[in-house]
Parts: C-alpha cells; structure tokens; sequence
C-alpha cells in the first residue's frame, strides 16, 4: 500500500508579527504544493528521497535519523505506537526557485504532509506543538493552519486553547500580484530579533502591536463588509506600519529590494507590502485595477521575478494506493 499526501504553500496577507502577539492574521493557500508519499517495508531498512529541490536518496537503519529534522520529529512518535521500516519521498521543489526558498511556508507544509501519513489526524494544536519543537517554540502556526484547510483565513493562536480559524474571501473586484525579490530570509533569526527587542522594550512593544492590531481589525471588517477601498488602504498601512516596527527593532523588514518594488507598485497607484517577516523572500501587491496591475507586472518584472500564484482552496489532501 502507498499512502500519498499533498499540503499547499502559503502567502500572508496582514498580520506579521502581531499573529505572534495573539492578534488574527489573514493568509491564503497557493496552488504549489508539497507532495509526500510512504510505503510500509520488511526489513530493517529504512529510505528517504527528496527534492528540496535537489534530489537527495538516505538510507539508514530503522530507530536511526533521517537526517531531516521534520520526518525524525514525526517518525518519533509514530514508533511509540508501532516501528516498521518504510520508504518515503517528500518533494516541496514547486516552494523553491532555482536553490531559494520562495518563502511560502515550505517546513510547514513538508509537516503536514508527512504527519499525515504517519500520524493521520492530528489536531491543529497538536501540528502547531511539533512544528514549534521544530523552530525553538517560535511561530504562530499560521502557516500550518492555512496549508490544512486551504482557502483564504482568518488565524488566531489562543495559546492554550485550540487557534481560531475562519474562511473568508477577499472583497469583490480584488487583484493580487506576489513578486520575488531574489532574497532569501531565515525567518527564525528575524523572531528571535523580534522576541529580543519585545523584552528590552515593552512599552514600544506594546504600542507597535496594538498599532498592527488596529489595521488588521480594519482589514477584517473591509473582508466582512465587502469594502474594496479600505481593504486595499489597510494593505499600505500595514507595510508602513512594519516598516515603523522594524526601525524600532533594529529588523530589516521592509529592505531595499521591497522599498525598490513599492516605488514601482505607487507608480501605478497599486498597494504593496511585504509578506511573511520581511528582509526578502516575497512581497504582494493589491489592486481593483486589473490593467494597472498588469502594466506594474511587466514594469517590475525587468528586475525580479513575478511569481505566477493562485489561491488553492483544497487544503491537505491525501489518498492511499494498492
């Protein structure tokens, strides 16, 4: 039996860094995906491909490491129930161009697919608890949240409790771009700046995120309330905002290529801002100008790379073979 499992990538809309403060974020699911599959084996044996986005073969013996920190942190607790050698591939190539990373959320959705396989229906808590073992307890778990149920969101962490999450759709006549700006960024060293800076500064802290936390509320009612003007008002308030907290932080957030790209994107009267925690990897840019957004399109596109995306509303997928 063949046991295959599929989790889409991600794109944050609002809500960086203040999701990690327990504010609501909105991102959505894009038509890339991860791809996993397993087969259970005699023997003693184990084997592992994987296109990341080279091609990589392991072998090693059942009970030892994969060598990939994901599967081992997954494999570990399915061998509290049951050991069985197994031959699995884990393919996330479609999240990369070229060597980089796009910054779609690759770690999460390589988690969902394979726990899956291995360890069928986990809570949404319970993905959140291994993926933050993963990243040194940092994280929010959007990334997660969004890549299992697909769609547009709404994600809130409530910490103790199960996260919320809401399906919505984008207001009426919206138009969305998503560009790369040939940057590649370890998140987790941009949080832990974050997380630095929030302890030495806390009233600072305090009011940058109740300024984001404003925004997104103003965000979620123009989703609520179908308002294409303030939706598109908030996007550029938000990167502005951030760009704010990262000159308070010390953090890069909004870098030179994202400044570059929000020239071009005002020059064709388009929102813009950066997506994810910033420094690089990808930014979005908003518009109810289907014309304008193409002529920005080809404009920016001299200069980095248009990343051609979709909203994918399936979210995990998975199916077994004989």
């Amino acid at each position: 039996m063949k046991y295959i499992s599929s989790a889409p990538g991600k794109v944050i809309v609002l809500g960086e860094y203040a999701v990690l403060a327990g504010k609501p974020a909105i991102a959505f699911a894009v038509n890339r995906r991860v791809i996993a599959e397993a087969s259970f084996i005699e023997g003693n044996n184990c084997y592992l491909e994987t296109v990341m986005p080279n091609l990589d073969n392991n072998s090693f013996k059942l009970g030892d490491r994969s060598g990939l920190a994901l599967v081992d942190l997954v494999i570990s607790q399915f061998w509290q129930s049951k050991k069985q050698a197994w031959s699995g591939k884990i393919d996330s190539s479609e999240l990369y161009f070229h060597e980089n990373k796009l910054g779609l959320g690759s770690s999460s959705a390589v988690l969902l697919a394979w726990a899956k396989i291995f360890l069928n229906e986990l809570s949404l808590r319970e993905l959140i608890t291994i993926h933050r073992n993963f990243q040194n307890n940092l994280g929010s778990g959007i990334d997660l949240a969004v890549s299992k149920y697909g769609g547009i969101i709404v994600f809130k962490n409530c910490q103790d409790n199960e996260a919320e999450v809401d399906s919505v759709k984008f207001p009426s006549g919206i138009f969305f771009s998503i560009i790369y700006t040939g940057v590649p960024v370890l998140t987790k060293s941009f949080i832990i700046n974050f997380n630095q800076w929030k302890a030495n500064n806390k009233k600072k802290y305090s009011e940058r995120i109740t300024s984001l936390g404003d925004i997104i509320e103003k965000c979620c009612s123009a989703i609520r309330e179908n308002d294409v003007k303030n939706f598109l008002q908030a996007i550029s308030l938000y990167n502005s905002e951030l760009d704010n907290l990262g000159s308070e932080a010390g953090i890069n957030i909004v870098s030179k290529e994202h400044r570059d790209i929000l020239v071009t994107a005002k020059k064709y009267d388009l929102d813009y801002k950066v997506s994810g925690s910033g420094g690089g990897d990808i930014g979005i840019v908003f518009s109810d100008d289907k014309e304008a957004l193409e002529k920005f399109n080809l404009d920016v596109g001299e200069k980095y790379k248009i990343i051609n995306l979709e909203v994918d509303y399936k979210g995990l997928d998975y199916m077994e073979h004989d």
